[in-house]
């Protein structure tokens, strides 16, 4: 009996159940404690320091100046040692519990506690930021901290050196064989872990460099009862579609940074992979489609479809500096990798702007060799990481490849009959936005873009007309380019009704010299400028002269001077929202619509039932069909103005006149640059630029007061004349103050006009042209308006 008992004892002491101060030979170290309840009283333990590498280590009685102390380690190899051959002078005891606080004892030294270094309990605080198991050990006011071999206090919660680990020794320890399988029962990976304490909650699966973020795995319920094989339930969440193999791949498209978004494809023969599109290249797909085979244990291989089964991604894995952007992964034999990788880390990247989540690629084992977008490149970026080390996977299929090219469908109808390269019809049937909606299938989608490019691209819209003019609209902003006669402006307000938004390109040499129609001054170049200078306009001889790049077939340009720098817009500024032009390479506040200006709106002022208001235009003018355009006579008493109707409605260039309808805005055609129309008959003069006068007096300008219209002085004060109005110039005569006007078919300013009378003459409709019968409306008889119902 004496002997079962003396064997029973000696088992407990062994496992560590009834743990009694005094020097123990390590037999066995359990796994570090992860939950500060399992540090219980009565039980010896390790304590290792895991903070900075020049001081950490495992702490031990020692001595400094005489006094016992808590010491440390230093140096890797005792820091890696084997706990197993430590002696007592590394065995502390607890009295208290890592919840309520506690105090270590020494084994090698009864009298030396922690209470040295402070008096009172220590207590277990998870450390932020740190896996399970490393510790902040917290007194009253500060943390157990580190200087070179001496353990210490330090006020800062967050510092290096206040990393701690705790380990029971002889206690029960089994070995765990873990099996991560997928939902089909397939083995991923094996990995063994050894020391693991019976009691303890399940340890993780050793690390891998895949972020688990993209993966969970399903430990058993409860703690460890005993060692063998463990199951763990595998579930992905891949930030891409992951295929079997080649041969049954899932295709993805794929972009590096996280806002460009520059597609990855087959780099064919070339050295590295080009990053400088935008969107996937429907005439070569495949190139642009890659797959990942493989899991997080082992890496994934990634694949492209134009390469084949043969190739995979990789590069060297000697990397140059901190930046390696001479290191380039391309598409490379598998027979011929020789050290290079072939299996790529996934962890998390750095969200886009609009918060799209992305990812990062580095090799696998070098966690640090991140792959990077590196002067439009696919190279590295060795160690920190940004956007530009930002992929986004989108699968290929039909919901994605639709909603990417839906974009860009709005951009077509620029190329028909709007914007620049004009194609002078209309957009054909197959072509319009109904046509794509309607689409079913990832081949007709594609199909469309292709016939869509190749008519664009088949149309001579190369070559812009000199003999029409045009509009200049920045991409980025919607923006029109003006100018206020020394600086080129952006503007987009009353972009439809300012003539100073008009432009002619003028052939020169291999460019064109832009001219503003409105000003007769042309864009001066941008070379020598600052990215801040704003081009003036000047004469042609001075004039810059200017290429189009056509980088996109939806006709968007650049505009380019004859030293290469790319014309931008700049951001509006809060005092006046007006937009810089400058030079610099920006994407699309460097691309601009050159759209054919056909036409422009005109506001005009109420006037007993009609509208008015004068006009002065650098280009021939023609009105639409319920509009008219007069010519005026002056009176030999130069009081009264006499307006008759131009018979064709077309102004030629630099003519004043009144334009007349029954609504407060229309739309004026303008004609071509070498437009010549018949010669017309106005005393009015105007100017197409605000006009400021020093003399008021001897300039007559339009006003209406809504029952009549005068050409009078503009207002004292004000004494300025708007751009594209016509004025009469009294200066060759004696003019009255105030000249009335009076159009040829009646004073203007009838408020009711009398009923048709059968017996009256000729009809006339607002036009001035003669009509057989009157229906209801506005008409003139015997020089009077009236109206018929």
């Amino acid at each position: 009996m004496r002997k079962i008992t003396f064997l029973l004892l000696s088992f407990l002491t062994f496992v560590g159940l009834t743990n009694t101060a005094g020097a123990e030979t390590i037999e066995t170290v359990g796994s570090r404690i992860t939950d500060a309840s399992k540090l219980t009283e009565g039980m010896t333990y390790l304590l290792r320091n895991v903070g900075g590498t020049d001081r950490r280590g495992w702490v031990y009685a020692g001595e400094q100046d005489g006094a016992a102390k808590l010491k440390v380690t230093v140096g890797d190899e005792l820091y890696n040692a084997d706990p197993t051959t430590f002696g007592d002078e590394y065995q502390f005891t607890v009295t208290g519990n890592g919840v309520d606080g506690f105090i270590l004892h020494s084994v090698a030294n009864p009298e030396l506690t922690s209470e040295s270094v402070e008096a009172g309990n220590f207590v277990l605080e998870t450390k932020a930021g740190e896996a399970a198991g490393v510790w902040n050990i917290k007194t009253s006011s500060s943390y157990l901290n580190l200087n070179t071999g001496e353990v210490v206090l330090w006020g800062e919660v967050n510092d290096a050196n206040g990393k701690w680990e705790i380990y029971p020794i002889n206690v029960p320890v089994v070995s765990i064989t873990y099996n991560v399988k997928d939902a089909s029962g397939n083995v991923l990976a094996t990995a063994a872990v050894d020391n693991v304490t019976v009691g303890e909650a399940y340890p993780a699966f050793p690390s891998v460099q895949t972020a688990s973020a993209y993966y969970t795995l399903e430990y058993p319920a409860g703690t460890v009862e005993a060692g063998g094989e463990v199951d763990l339930l595998f579930t992905p969440n891949y930030p891409f579609a992951v295929s079997e193999s080649y041969d049954n791949a899932v295709w993805n498209f794929l972009t590096i940074h996280a806002n460009s978004r520059y597609y990855l494809h087959d780099n064919g023969t070339e050295d590295h992979i080009s990053l400088s599109r935008q969107s996937f290249d429907v005439n070569n797909l495949d190139a642009d489609l890659w797959a990942f085979v493989g899991n997080p244990f082992d890496g994934f291989k990634i694949y492209n479809k134009a390469a084949g089964p043969n190739k995979v991604l990789s590069s060297s894995t000697t990397m140059d500096g901190s930046t390696d952007g001479a290191v380039f992964p391309v598409l490379t034999d598998i027979d011929a990798l020789g050290d290079g990788n072939e299996a790529w880390a996934v962890t998390v990247g750095t969200a886009a702007s609009d918060g799209t989540a992305t990812f990062y690629l580095s090799q696998q084992g070098f966690p640090s060799n991140r792959m990077n977008n590196r002067s439009g490149k696919l190279a590295y970026w060795v160690g920190g990481a940004d956007a530009g080390s930002s992929f986004i996977a989108t699968p290929y299929d039909f919901a994605t490849v639709k909603a990417t090219l839906a974009s860009t469908v709005a951009d077509y109808a620029y190329a028909f009959g709007k914007g620049v390269n004009q194609i002078d019809e209309e957009m054909p049937a197959s072509m319009t936005t109904a046509a794509f909606d309607a689409l079913t299938t990832i081949e007709d989608v594609l199909n469309f873009k292709v016939n869509a490019d190749n008519y664009i691209a088949n149309a001579e819209k190369k070559q812009l007309n000199p003999n029409k003019y045009y509009r200049i609209v920045n991409v980025a902003y919607g923006s029109y380019i003006g100018t206020d006669g020394e600086n080129a402006r952006g503007t987009v307000e009353n972009t439809t009704k300012r003539l100073d938004l008009i432009w002619q390109f003028v052939p020169s040499g291999e460019g064109y010299k832009l001219l503003n129609a409105n000003r007769g001054l042309y864009l001066n170049g941008l070379e020598g400028g600052a990215k801040s200078t704003t081009p003036i306009t000047s004469d042609f001889e001075n004039g810059g002269e200017f290429k189009l790049d056509y980088p996109h077939s939806d006709g968007r340009v650049r505009l380019m001077d004859g030293n290469g720098f790319t014309m931008q817009s700049a951001s509006p500024t809060e005092e006046n929202n007006n937009y810089g032009i400058n030079w610099w390479e920006s994407g699309n506040i460097s691309r601009w619509y050159l759209i054919e200006a056909t036409d422009f709106e005109m506001d005009l002022a109420d006037c007993g039932g009609f509208t008015y208001a004068s006009l002065y235009a650098p280009f021939a003018v023609s009105v639409p069909e319920g509009v008219s355009a007069y010519a005026a006579t002056l009176d030999e008493g130069k009081t009264k103005l006499t307006f008759e109707a131009i018979t064709d409605g077309v102004v030629p260039a630099g003519t004043g006149v009144v334009i007349g309808s029954t609504t407060p805005v229309v739309t004026l055609a303008i004609g071509d640059v070498d437009a010549a129309p018949a010669a017309v008959a106005s005393v009015l003069t105007g100017t197409n630029v605000a006009l400021d006068v020093e003399t008021p007096e001897i300039y007559r300008v339009m006003n209406t007061t809504g029952e009549s219209v005068e050409f009078a002085a503009p207002v004292a004060g004000e004494a300025a004349i708007a751009a594209n109005t016509a004025y009469l110039d009294a200066a060759a005569g004696d003019v009255d103050a105030a000249v009335s006007a009076v159009f040829m078919y009646g004073t203007v300013g009838i408020e009711a006009a009398p009923a048709v009378k059968a017996e009256t003459g000729a009809l006339y409709d607002l036009t001035g042209r003669r009509v057989q019968k009157a229906v209801k409306g506005i008409y003139i008889q015997n020089g009077k308006k009236i109206y018929v119902k």
